[in-house]
Formats: C-alpha cells, structure tokens, sequence
C-alpha cells in the first residue's frame, strides 16, 4: 500500500495530552447497534492538558496501576520519561535508542520495555528508577512497532514492522524464544489476551489481523484471520487492543483515503477465532499518526486517537454509544495496559 507516511517523517509539538476520565453509566442499546456522535456527557471532565518539559513529540504511553507510574517515550530526543500518574510530576528520564516507539510496563517484574524503532531494539528498564538494565537486538532493519507483556507467561511480545512479524521473549532471562512470522506485510498493532494465551497483530500493508494461539505453536486457529477493512488496497488495520471482561478485540481501520475512519470489534473464542460483532465510523485519524487504540475493562470503555480532528473518541463497548474529546494537536497513539 502506498502513500502511508513512515514513522520518522512525523512532527509534532512538545506536548502530552492526560485524559483524566471517569467511568460513567451509558444507556446501553441492543448489541452490536450502531449510534451517531453524541454531545460529551456533563459527568465527563475535561481533558487535561500538559505541557512536560523535556518532552520532544509523545509517541507511546503505558501505566503501572500498582506504583502510580506513568512511563511516556520521548522520541526526538531518544528518551522515556517517568511522570506521576495524578499529579503528573515528572520522576525521570533515561536515554534509550533511536526513535523510541511503543512501551509496556511488567508490574510484577518491575520493568519496563521500550521498542526502538530506528534502532531495531528493546530497552529493558527498571520501572522504579528507569535504569538500563539490558538493551536487547531484535535485528537492523526490524522497525519494532509495539510492544506488550503477558503477565501470567512473563512473556514479552514485540511487533516487528521492518519485517512483518513478532518476537517473543522470555521475561525472566530476556532471551527471545520464538520469532513468528507469519502470511501479512507491514505488521503494525498489537494486542494479548494473557489468560488465553493469545496474540493479535494488525498487518497494515496486507490489511489482514490474525489472532496466534500459544498452545499451537504461535499458530494462528480456524477462523483466526479476518479482513477488519476490506481487502487491500481498499483498507488498512492499524491499532489494536482486547478486552478481556467482554472478549472483544479492537481494530482501528484504514480505507482508500488512507486516513483512519472506522472502529471494528470482533468476539474472540478462548483459541483465538475471531467474529465481526459491530462497527462504527470515527472522526478522521490519520495515515500513520491516528488509529491508536485503548481499552479500560473495568469499564469497557474504548478509546481511538483521532490525529487529522485532533481528538479522541471514545466508546461504550457494551452499547456502541460514541462520543467525542476535543484535544490538541496530532494525538498518538497508546497501547492497552494490563
């Protein structure tokens, strides 16, 4: 697919933008109905917007609910940064490697994993100090995207867009055990399912998601492989993520105007088939930018960035109600945390 713009040509201002939401009660419809964008409700507060001082264009973001730790890549300046979660205080800061994409905490091992896109490698860092502990070489040209833990296997697995497929790493040694690479081009998002033991990657280029069962060997199972968009060239998956209280998986999807438009939600068995269960247009989010994904399953809350409107949408994933957040410019996208 062409006309996609590439991580590295990517600006932005100096800003992270914190959505401090609360859950609130949807009027739920039947399942899978589609609703129209609705006004923000008043028991919604405003987003917040921070201005983090030594923070060169955002790009990933995850959160230790254990330690109140919030870990942002910084990626002009080739960093992670450490920030109070409420007060939003900066804790730290530590170089990493180039061009610093997605990142993951462990909150039982307490470590963090930065993906370096430009690099091709995985910082292994402290989560409480952000110190180096190991930097692990997924390979040159390898173009890691995100990256994501599986609590239960103390796996750790990355996306490897350079050359469409994933790693798996053992999280106790950090050696990588498994390199999958699977039918798809230009791998892009991620998602795990820890109880399951299941793995979901979008592959951008090929517009294909596939769930991969650990159980069959990182295979993928009947009716694991769907076509979220429409087949190329007409549609492209980007972010993803899963919520295990409702067993639902998430696809941001692009169509032949290559900005993200649409939100698409799949049942998943416990072995990884996947079926259409709804879908629902979204503000525009972008060719590259846009079409980051995040889940809150105590709510069931799911949130797309929407780069080109500068917003975020969020929606109720037990009803398909569907609202809105102005924001500031070009959000990015976040991975689902644990």
């Amino acid at each position: 697919m062409t006309g996609f713009r590439t991580v590295g040509s990517r600006r932005g201002p100096v800003k992270m933008l914190i959505l401090l939401l609360l859950a609130v009660s949807w009027l739920p419809l039947a399942a899978g109905a589609m609703a129209g964008p609705m006004a923000v409700p008043d028991d919604w507060p405003n987003p917040v917007e921070v201005t983090v001082p030594g923070l060169q264009v955002p790009n990933g973001l995850a959160v230790n609910g254990f330690t109140n730790r919030l870990y942002v890549t910084s990626r002009n300046d080739n960093s992670v940064m450490m920030l109070n979660a409420t007060t939003l205080a900066a804790l730290g800061k530590t170089t990493v490697g180039s061009l610093p994409f997605g990142v993951a905490v462990h909150s039982g091992s307490d470590r963090v994993y930065v993906a370096n896109f430009g690099s091709g490698t995985l910082s292994v860092l402290r989560a409480s100090d952000l110190q180096l502990l190991k930097t692990i070489d997924l390979g040159a040209g390898s173009q890691p995207t995100f990256v994501a833990t599986m609590l239960g296997s103390n796996l750790v697995i990355v996306v490897l867009h350079g050359w469409s497929q994933f790693v798996v790493i053992d999280g106790q040694t950090d050696q990588i055990t498994h390199r999958v690479a699977p039918e798809g081009e230009g791998a892009w998002g991620l998602a795990v399912d820890d109880q399951y033991e299941l793995v979901f990657v979008s592959f951008r280029d090929s517009g294909t998601v596939r769930a991969f069962n650990r159980s069959l060997g990182w295979s993928s199972p009947f009716k694991g492989t769907v076509y979220p968009c429409g087949p190329t060239p007409s549609g492209a998956p980007f972010g993803l993520a899963f919520d295990g209280a409702t067993r639902q998986l998430y696809a941001a999807c692009a169509h032949q105007s290559q900005n993200v438009d649409t939100a698409v939600a799949y049942g998943v068995s416990t072995a990884g088939a996947l079926t259409e269960v709804g879908r629902i247009a979204l503000d525009p989010g972008g060719n590259n930018g846009g079409g980051g994904v995040g889940v809150v399953p105590f709510t069931g809350h799911v949130f797309f960035t929407n780069s080109l409107s500068h917003s975020v949408s969020v929606m109720s994933a037990r009803g398909w109600r569907l609202t809105r957040f102005p924001l500031g410019t070009d959000p990015f996208a976040w991975p689902s945390t644990p």
